[in-house]
């Protein structure tokens, strides 16, 4: 099992000079289940006020368990609160307390 602390650490060193700060912007940790690679893939979105979407990919776990991303996850609140998606994981449990992730697709994975 890898380091979550570590891996939360190097998540956040990745979303550190993307993260502006900036009077309206909105800011969101968009998390992808990639069940073909067996891993899940990071990605940071940042909107402009009166801007479009900015998605950067910026971080792969390739340890394709549960309890870690959710143990990497718990880490990464120490550092940053943003508002988390979660795209493929619909039927998926989180192992801590059996809540669904995700409860329905969303419109890009219809």
């Amino acid at each position: 099992m890898t380091d979550s602390k570590y891996e939360a650490k190097l998540i956040a060193n990745k979303i550190g000079p993307l993260f502006k700060n900036l009077r309206g912007d909105r800011y969101q940790i968009q998390i992808v289940n990639d069940n073909q690679a067996k891993e899940y893939t990071f990605f940071f979105m940042r909107q402009p006020k009166n801007g479009s979407m900015l998605i950067s990919p910026i971080y792969q776990i390739k340890e394709y368990n549960l309890e870690n991303l959710e143990a990497v996850l718990d880490e990464l609140n120490h550092y940053y609160q943003f508002t988390k998606l979660y795209r493929g994981f619909v039927g998926e449990l989180w192992p801590s307390n059996g809540n669904p992730i995700q409860k329905n697709k969303t419109s890009e994975e219809l």
